[in-house]
């Protein structure tokens, strides 16, 4: 599910709890982050930087 900051930092503050947030650099990264996040039922903040695209590291649209 996507979520706005303002939600996930709702759920954190209920929960009492940290939010990792994770620079991501290409779909695997993604990927794995996204299955631990779904596995353990908790938010997570993934972070793609725009010089990834700039300097063809990877492509957000991918």
């Amino acid at each position: 599910m996507l979520a706005d900051l303002n939600e996930v930092f709702q759920i954190a503050n209920e929960k009492k709890i940290a939010i990792g947030a994770f620079n991501v650099v290409n779909f695997e990264n993604i990927q794995a982050i996204l299955e631990a996040a779904e596995t353990l039922n908790m938010p997570t903040i993934l972070a793609f930087a725009q010089t990834h695209e700039e300097n063809d590291v990877a492509y957000l649209e991918e």
